[in-house]
């Protein structure tokens, strides 16, 4: 597949790349929109320390689940989908209160692992 590649500051390669594999507890998007936010400015221009290229970029899109990984439960096969982007632990103090968006391991799709474009 295609992807566009973020290989440090101002550079973006589109790259043929291999398809994710589906892991336990997640699912395989087909991407039909992403949107650029100014995550993605900050990351272009290099002002987003803790990326570490290469990484495919994108965090905010929407598509149709293609595959599910084991232990999937709460879509099916071509459920239409918008992404939460966070990347959690789902055990701190603040991700078992409901304010998962504060978790001591907070991490972005797209940044911190490959995103949607």
């Amino acid at each position: 597949m295609k992807a566009l590649v973020y290989e440090g500051k101002r550079n973006l390669v589109l790259n043929e790349v291999e398809m994710p594999k589906v892991l336990q507890g997640k699912v395989l998007i087909k991407v039909a929109y992403t949107g650029i936010c100014g995550s993605d400015i900050l990351l272009w221009n290099d002002k987003y320390p803790r990326v570490k290229p290469p990484v495919i970029i994108g965090h905010e899109f929407s598509g149709v689940v293609e595959e599910i990984g084991e232990g999937v439960t709460n879509v099916n096969v071509g459920d239409r989908v918008v992404v939460e982007p966070l990347i959690t632990c789902g055990e701190c103090h603040a991700c078992t209160s409901g304010e998962y968006n504060l978790c001591n391991a907070l991490g972005l799709i797209g940044i911190d692992t490959d995103g949607a474009m």
